[in-house]
């Protein structure tokens, strides 16, 4: 289930310290909250929707794992794994929340139009559909006597469960795209603020959740 950017061989203790104590509260954004104001509007509007998109799909991706694949692990240690997944992905929200909290005077603002962006929701209907997709037939065959029928060697119910496996592979593959590309492509915008010399402290906050991330 884990993709590149979940590749690392520290242990929890490790990466934990960097950002699980007083570190985000440490990271002054006080001078973005100023830098910000003397971005023009295009700027302003690409940092925020970033901002939006990351909130969005990080909040997906801190519930999706344990409803959609954890109820189905006959494996302890990957369900630990995915335990400690969701924790990375609350670490991943908590920073984008401490952000938008520190550099707009209203993060009302912010937070309440999420839903309203209909180019976001685009984006992330793709990992949300494959989730659902998934979660609705698994649900379905949970509450049917399918699994009865495939040990009866039943061809219709072989057949639904081979479906259902293509829906778990397709879900598992989305999020592996969410995680490994599309997250990465929002990370690569947040760092060009830094080649205009904006937002430098907030690129210091960013490199933390990047520890996570390598």
């Amino acid at each position: 289930f884990f993709s590149s950017r979940r590749r690392h061989t520290r242990s929890l203790c490790d990466w934990s310290s960097d950002v699980c104590s007083s570190d985000l509260e440490e990271v002054s954004l006080q001078k973005d909250r100023s830098d910000y104001q003397t971005l023009r509007d295009e700027q302003k509007h690409i940092f925020t929707s970033n901002l939006k998109y990351q909130v969005l799909l990080d909040s997906v991706q801190g519930r999706g794992p344990s409803m959609a694949f954890a109820p189905y692990c006959s494996l302890p240690e990957l369900e630990g794994a995915m335990k400690v997944w969701e924790f990375m992905e609350m670490i991943h929200s908590r920073s984008y929340t401490y952000i938008i909290k520190n550099v707009y005077s209203d993060p009302s603002e912010v937070f309440d139009t999420i839903l309203d962006d209909q180019k976001i929701l685009d984006r992330a209907q793709s990992v949300t559909e494959a989730y659902n997709d998934f979660i609705n037939a698994a649900h379905a065959y949970d509450n049917s006597n399918q699994w009865k029928f495939v040990t009866e060697g039943v061809p219709s119910a072989r057949n639904e469960l081979y479906e259902l496996k293509r829906k778990l592979y397709r879900a598992v593959a989305n999020v592996n795209i969410l995680e490994g590309i599309r997250f990465y492509v929002s990370f690569a915008c947040s760092f060009a603020f830094r080649s205009e010399e904006h937002t430098s402290e907030l690129q210091s906050h960013s490199d933390l959740v990047c520890r996570l991330l390598l």
